[in-house]
């Protein structure tokens, strides 16, 4: 997580973290480098009749591939925010302990914390939108990391901020729609 924050952050190349990434990557492998671009969704590491994390997956998936990132909850099922912070705890444990870094976990979270037991739902961002108030997306924005912080999950895909020009493009309703305008005051 430092390597993506700290390299995103400093297009000049001078942030304080500039000489630990450089040394980090350098430890690393093609393989270990070509591991971490991939993102995985959680369903493949679990045991679909438990729920469980099967150590076994995650010998071959953060072990032996070195997989980066994985995203979203189980298929059909809103953990809680206690069985979701067990389950990336494991993977961050599992990723420090074969690279010493971090592994990127992501949920998408569009209008709120829809994959979490008892998390609040929002309008799609396109509904929101037509309301041309941004207070009302930024109160989603705080409670949307409130909600997915409780699980140990610091990253989320939102807001989506793709202009809708074409309305034969899926999932319209994910963005704040087609005007530029609208969709700078609703992002920030």
């Amino acid at each position: 997580a430092v390597i993506m924050a700290a390299s995103c952050s400093s297009p000049k190349g001078n942030s304080p973290y500039e000489a630990q990434i450089k040394k980090q990557i350098g430890r690393m492998t093609l393989e270990e480098k070509a591991g971490q671009m991939v993102q995985i969704t959680i369903d493949a590491a679990l045991d679909p009749s438990t729920g469980e994390l099967k150590q076994s997956a995650l010998d071959e998936m953060i072990g032996k591939y070195k997989v980066g990132s994985f995203l979203n909850v189980v298929s059909g099922v809103c953990p809680s925010a206690e069985w979701m912070s067990g389950i990336v705890t494991a993977l961050q444990e599992k990723s420090m302990e074969e690279l010493g870094i971090p592994t990127v976990y992501g949920l998408d979270m569009i209008h709120g914390a829809t994959y979490l037991d008892q998390g609040t739902f929002f309008p799609q961002e396109v509904n929101l939108a037509a309301t041309f108030n941004p207070e009302h997306a930024a109160n989603m924005g705080r409670i949307l990391a409130y909600e997915t912080r409780s699980m140990q999950v610091p990253w989320v895909f939102s807001p989506v901020m793709d202009l809708g020009r074409n309305p034969l493009w899926p999932r319209q309703y994910e963005s704040w729609g087609e005007d530029p305008c609208v969709q700078t005051a609703m992002a920030e």
